[in-house]
């Protein structure tokens, strides 16, 4: 046992010091996995590395996270300079701002608050020419992993341990969901955890059926890893339990569309129509998408 402890270590100090001299290609943000996952992390890093040199990894992934950045272009947070308590300072100026003083209070201040919160602005920090900046954003975000990947190991074996415990169960749904949507993790590291996700998904649609956030992750999740078999046992089960609800006809827009037949995306529409289902705000605006309807 101990010399495999130590087999280890070192293995893990060889993909540090190659990542540092930047002779792997794979983020320094899969180097926790390899800690803390013994062997099967150092197997996750060889399948990221050769799907890399390669090139056989989708832009798909490049994508979602460019929307991401869309997404959060606008947001305002609050910075603390002493005197002046006011200043914010949008998420795209920090980026490129002249003085350089204020650019670092700027990340101090987030790593010292919620850094969980701007995973996709420390991701595009890591980029910019401010070495000390690049180090903090670096940093950060390694440590978020880890606590990911600390936090879903725990609540891994608190469920091993007590298997129908729906608490520690709805806990690691939690956990596994926020990780898979930091932003962090692509690929075949990605793909484990979504596959981690559905098996605690299918307990706890087995112990609790009647929760349909339960159903709706459970169908979302496995669209997104395209792996179409039973999804349509489960919308019919869901249609019949919570006719009334968008969100049911929502997942079957997604599936639909996830498999490219737009003309039953057209019979759902028309479907909410006729049933005169409730549409919240987001829902109207999701029907208007899909309908091309004026709003």
């Amino acid at each position: 046992m101990g010399y495999l402890l130590v087999g280890h270590i070192v293995i893990c100090a060889i993909v540090f010091v190659q990542m540092k001299l930047q002779l792997i290609r794979t983020s320094e943000l899969v180097f926790p996995i390899v800690l803390f996952i013994p062997f099967f992390g150092f197997l996750l890093l060889l399948a990221e590395e050769y799907s890399i040199r390669s090139n056989t990894m989708g832009n798909r992934d490049f994508e979602i996270e460019q929307l991401k950045i869309q997404d959060t272009k606008y947001r305002r947070i609050q910075i603390d300079q002493g005197e002046n308590q006011d200043i914010t300072v949008p998420l795209e100026e920090a980026i490129v701002i002249n003085d350089e003083e204020v650019r670092r209070k700027l990340m101090l201040d987030i790593l010292h608050k919620k850094p969980e919160d701007y995973i996709n602005l420390l991701q595009r920090t890591r980029l910019s020419d401010d070495v000390e900046l690049t180090h903090y954003a670096t940093t950060s975000m390694m440590e978020i992993q880890s606590n990911y990947e600390l936090n879903i190991q725990k609540l891994s074996q608190a469920c091993r341990k007590n298997p129908d415990c729906l608490e520690s169960l709805e806990k690691y749904r939690q956990e596994l969901k926020s990780y898979i949507a930091s932003g962090l993790i692509s690929g075949t590291v990605l793909t484990i955890y979504r596959s981690q996700l559905h098996e605690v998904l299918i307990k706890l649609v087995t112990i609790d059926p009647e929760q349909k956030e339960y159903f709706r992750d459970l169908i979302e999740n496995q669209v997104e890893m395209k792996q179409y078999s039973g999804i349509m046992e489960m919308l019919t089960l869901i249609k019949e339990k919570w006719k009334e609800e968008e969100i049911v006809y929502q997942l079957f827009v997604k599936y639909y569309f996830s498999i490219g037949r737009g003309d039953l995306i057209a019979n759902v529409l028309e479907e909410v129509r006729e049933n005169k289902v409730y549409l919240t705000n987001e829902g109207r605006n999701w029907f208007q998408f899909w309908s091309q309807e004026e709003a």
